[in-house]
């Protein structure tokens, strides 16, 4: 599976489960270390497990798995890496602390209807 279809797939995941803000940046251009970034918000830490937990049922079905998960003990901000995909999951408090968005403004940000609607990225 290549790397836009995949993200294209965690996005909609993460849609089923009703998470917030989600954007992806590409980074390609920035970094050697990943490709896509997805940021997510959940409404608390049980509800930042329940969307890891999704995601990685959903992975498991597609034959996909994270290299590294991160954080996921007190569910404020879970990491998957999925080597060209790094998928954060926070609550609020944590996003808006960490503001990595601002960190990587220098990538392309992808609306979620632009995955989830199969366009070009």
């Amino acid at each position: 599976m290549d790397t836009a279809e995949k993200l294209r797939l965690l996005v909609k995941w993460l849609d089923e489960k009703n998470a917030k803000n989600t954007i992806s940046v590409k980074v390609s251009k920035l970094t050697t270390s990943t490709d896509y970034f997805v940021f997510t918000t959940a409404l608390n830490e049980r509800n930042a497990k329940a969307l890891c937990d999704h995601l990685e049922e959903k992975m498991s079905k597609e034959g996909l798995t994270a290299s590294g998960k991160e954080g996921y003990d007190k569910g404020r901000w879970i990491l998957l890496d999925l080597s060209d995909i790094i998928v954060n999951i926070f609550v609020e408090e944590e996003r808006t602390l960490y503001n990595l968005e601002k960190l990587w403004s220098g990538g392309v940000f992808i609306e979620p209807g632009e995955l989830i609607n199969n366009e070009t990225i």
